[in-house]
Order: structure tokens, then sequence, then C-alpha cells
């Protein structure tokens, strides 16, 4: 799990698709399915954070629906 620039396991949902390289819109997808949660910043009424591990596990699970030839060609295979 890396962490953010600041040394924090949580991330604003743009830093979110960075780390998984997908889209900000796929990140806000999964935390409105329940993919995976999204916390309130402190101190701010606006905006969200989620946790790296969470999102290590979904991008995990995600790797795991894929069929074996796809999942080797992200890799590197």
């Amino acid at each position: 799990m890396r962490e953010d620039r600041y040394g924090s396991p949580w991330l604003t949902p743009r830093e979110a698709a960075v780390y998984s390289r997908c889209s900000e819109e796929r990140i806000r997808s999964a935390i409105a399915c329940g993919e995976i949660a999204a916390h309130p910043r402190l101190g701010s009424t606006r905006g969200m954070l989620v946790s790296a591990r969470d999102l290590d596990r979904l991008i995990e699970s995600e790797v795991l629906k894929m069929p074996v030839a796809a999942a080797l060609m992200q890799k590197g295979a």
C-alpha cells in the first residue's frame, strides 16, 4: 500500500484514481455503489477521502474477476 504525498493512507478521489490508474469517475462510481467507503474530510463540509487499503482490496478483487489472460497482460507478462 502506498501513501499519499503527505504520508497519509487517505486519498482524495483524484489521488485514488491516479493511485489505481483508473478514472476519477470510476472511483466515484465505486463509492456510490458501496464498493469502497468514503469518509468526510476532517474540518471540511466538502470533499471525501478513501482508504488506500480499501482501494487495494478493490483493485485485487477486480483483478481476480478478470480472465487469466487479461490479468497476465495487465501485469506485463
